[in-house]
């Protein structure tokens, strides 16, 4: 008899374990799910950005960057990673001087890398032009700021 209660014992020992394991985990993983480590979903940035020869104009779907006479564009939105750091291809082009003729198309971009770092309401912007191997900036532009541009005569 005694033999049949010790097994009765850890049967239910088993079961119940089992029953508080399960609950566990059905409580922990939706809670997981819905508070879950938001760093591995890049950030967004969106707004206008200004500084010293840049403005950064960013939308959901697209990057303008305006350079002393220069452009950039990047197909897309700007997605800044956990760190604050990011790194995104898209194109750069040299503004040719003087006053445009109406009608003129704009000169087409060439492939480059637009990389930095944004903390608070500032970022630093850096292109790599990809042909030449080329790195101008870094650009600092801060939220809401006016930009100082000089276009090209």
């Amino acid at each position: 008899m005694n033999l049949q209660t010790d097994l009765q014992q850890k049967v239910y020992n088993r079961v119940l374990t089992a029953v508080v394991f399960v609950t566990v985990v059905s409580v922990l993983v939706p809670l997981s799910l819905i508070s879950g480590d938001q760093s591995s979903h890049p950030e967004v940035i969106v707004g206008t950005w200004g500084g010293q020869g840049a403005e950064l104009i960013a939308q959901e779907s697209s990057v303008r960057i305006e350079f002393n006479c220069a452009w950039g564009h990047i197909e897309g939105p700007l997605e800044i990673q956990s760190g604050g750091e990011f790194s995104i291809q898209g194109l750069y082009a040299i503004e040719p001087g003087g006053p445009g003729i109406s009608g003129e198309p704009e000169p087409k971009g060439t492939p480059a890398i637009f990389f930095g770092s944004v903390k608070d309401s500032e970022i630093q912007l850096n292109v790599t032009i990809s042909k030449q191997n080329r790195t101008l900036g870094p650009y600092v532009v801060r939220e809401s700021e006016k930009s100082s541009l000089e276009k090209c005569l």
